[in-house]
């Protein structure tokens, strides 16, 4: 294994998806949704997930050396019926045989420019199905894997970090558990970020808690700066494939995106100011952890949101779309209850998980970093 060149792009490389946020600047320019809170408020439902659709296949010329290889989309069944809907083919199932060649294929060519140790992890079997996943053809999976592998090179040089087989995750966890000392801002982005893993779900992955009517994103941002903000975002998500990882070994299925609850409980005004900062902390999470969601659930939806979702939804991606479930306040909560089970629905959500507390929520004072 050779050192990881930081720069190593394929010559003449597509140009980069337009996806998650960015996607709602192509949205914007409809008149439907010209400007407006509500607007805002969809802006902040794209910053929050990773990047999960497919761009639209690009058109390069193909030589001898160079073939554009399509990404493998689900197979129909041995009866000849249709092929799997989009959830079947993102959980619960093993890859199948032209995944498992797609995979093979992004293997050679990646392994090509050579790979270090640090990051040999990444070039497994489940690792690999992501990025294929995640573009429509060879060329534009290669470059999503390039551009995440020379991001984690240059932080792992700007950190000063020694990451556990290339992911942060193990530090994520071992400084939560107080089994490793904690840096400052960790501790305070712990305190104050109402964002967490907990439980599992029905494939025995985590489930991630997100409160945003009670982040104050702006007011972490200031206190430990967004180096600090986004570090602790990829340490939580690269918690989460460790985990994955895990309960993957030995078995014929693959998982690799989990369940995502967003609590739009205290949505305001002031949050409209905070979608900048989830814009900028998506445009990594989209390359580093391509495929990280399964399913997103919205709760306590204002209603002129919910009523936003459903004008927006013929033209977003039906991959993005078929993954995003808007629960307005007034309505229960029985999809989240469906999806987890009462079990792992915390107890301020009406189940009976209890290893979550409701997050208290309120500004970050200016100074409260230096002060802790």
């Amino acid at each position: 294994l050779k050192p990881f060149p930081a720069a190593v792009l394929p010559r003449n490389p597509p140009p980069a998806p337009r996806c998650g946020p960015v996607a709602m600047e192509r949205l914007q320019d409809q008149p439907l949704i010209a400007g407006g809170a509500t607007a805002g408020l969809v802006a902040l439902v794209f910053a929050l997930r990773p990047c999960c659709r497919r761009s639209r296949p690009i058109s390069l010329p193909t030589t001898a050396a160079q073939k554009v290889v399509p990404c493998a989309e689900p197979e129909p069944d041995a009866a000849g019926g249709d092929a799997p809907a989009a959830e079947d083919h993102l959980s619960g199932k093993g890859a199948s045989v032209a995944e498992q060649a797609a995979v093979a294929e992004l293997r050679r060519q990646v392994l090509r420019a050579g790979a270090s140790k640090a990051d040999a992890r990444w070039y497994e079997d489940a690792e690999l199905l992501r990025f294929v996943r995640a573009r429509p053809n060879i060329v534009e999976a290669e470059v999503l894997f390039y551009e995440a592998m020379a991001w984690r090179e240059g932080r792992r040089q700007l950190w000063g970090a020694n990451p556990t087989e290339g992911s942060y995750g193990a530090d994520y966890d071992a400084f939560l558990a107080g089994t490793k000392l904690a840096p400052d801002w960790f501790a305070f982005l712990s305190k104050n970020l109402p964002q967490t893993l907990y439980g599992s779900d029905r494939f025995g992955v985590p489930i991630m808690y997100s409160h945003v009517g009670r982040t104050d994103l702006l007011g972490c941002e200031r206190e430990v700066g967004f180096e600090n903000l986004q570090r602790f975002g990829i340490m939580m998500n690269d918690s989460f494939l460790d985990k994955v990882r895990l309960r993957n070994k030995g078995q014929s299925d693959v998982v690799h995106g989990g369940v995502v609850v967003v609590d739009f409980e205290g949505v305001g005004v002031r949050h409209l100011r905070e979608a900048g900062v989830f814009n900028r902390l998506a445009v990594v999470a989209k390359i580093l952890h391509p495929e990280r969601q399964r399913k997103c659930f919205i709760i306590n939806a204002p209603s002129s949101f919910a009523a936003l979702w459903r004008l927006l939804q013929p033209f977003i991606d039906p991959r993005t779309a078929a993954r995003i479930h808007i629960i307005r306040a007034s309505q229960s909560n029985a999809l989240v209850f469906d999806e987890l089970g009462a079990e792992n629905v915390p107890t301020f959500l009406g189940g009976s998980f209890e290893g979550l507390r409701q997050p208290e929520g309120s500004l970050v004072p200016v100074g409260a970093f230096k002060e802790a």
